[in-house]
């Protein structure tokens, strides 16, 4: 296939014009192959989700202690106002 005989779509994304600054052939081949994750970038993605699913974990056991820790502070603070 040449470049001549080849017909990219109608409507580009932005980012290609960012591509095509960068390199004309990376540019052309995104259009005739489209975008194909390479293994290496489907593990960094993995490996990102799991960061961010890691973090999640995290935030929600410490919103859980702050919340029986601040139940336990008013317990207290009730029972010694009672006494």
């Amino acid at each position: 296939m040449t470049a001549k005989s080849f017909r990219p779509e109608k409507f580009r994304y932005i980012s290609d014009l960012r591509i095509q600054y960068y390199c004309e052939y990376r540019l052309l081949l995104k259009l005739k192959l489209g975008s194909q994750p390479s293994e290496l970038s489907r593990m960094g993605t993995q490996l990102h989700n799991q960061i961010i699913d890691d973090g999640l974990e995290q935030k929600t056991v410490n919103w859980t202690f702050r919340i029986i820790l601040f139940l336990a502070v008013l317990v207290l603070t009730f029972l010694l106002i009672l006494w």
